[in-house]
């Protein structure tokens, strides 16, 4: 980004320096605010009594309970952990081992480059294809 008088920097440079030279901005309100009833937290009750919005939400979730009853589903103990179940592996534990194997050898497993990242998925999944093709019986 071009502002007068001053070097072409990112919007994530410009972030990062604006929060070390002047602090995080609007970060007391989160941190302070108590609130009551976390399971309604946010949610905009004028849509929620809106038939029409309610029955476009119906229509396109088809797993959604009507009544408000969604509000309340799946809330964790606490707002900032969500916990996820772990899909199941296409692979058996023996190959995925072999899989494992494959990729130390061949990438830095370490590295939080995106661009090295990029790279082990894309070997992961030569690695893969090379299995398909060589085994028979390897999926699930």
């Amino acid at each position: 980004m071009k502002i007068d008088g001053q070097p072409n920097r990112s919007p994530r440079d410009m972030f990062f320096f604006s929060m070390m030279e002047n602090g995080p901005q609007g970060m007391q309100y989160l941190l302070d605010e108590h609130i009551e009833d976390l399971a309604n937290y946010g949610v905009d009750w004028e849509d929620a009594d809106n038939p029409q919005i309610m029955q476009h939400l119906l229509a396109n979730n088809p797993n959604e309970a009507g009544d408000r009853a969604w509000t309340a589903r799946n809330l964790p103990p606490r707002m900032n952990e969500v916990v996820c179940e772990a899909p199941t592996a296409p692979l058996l534990p023996p190959l995925v081992q072999i899989l494992d194997q494959a990729l130390l050898t061949r990438v830095n497993l370490q590295s939080d480059d995106m661009g090295v990242r990029q790279v082990v998925w894309m070997e992961a999944l030569n690695i893969f294809v090379h299995l398909l093709g060589h085994a028979q019986f390897i999926l699930l």
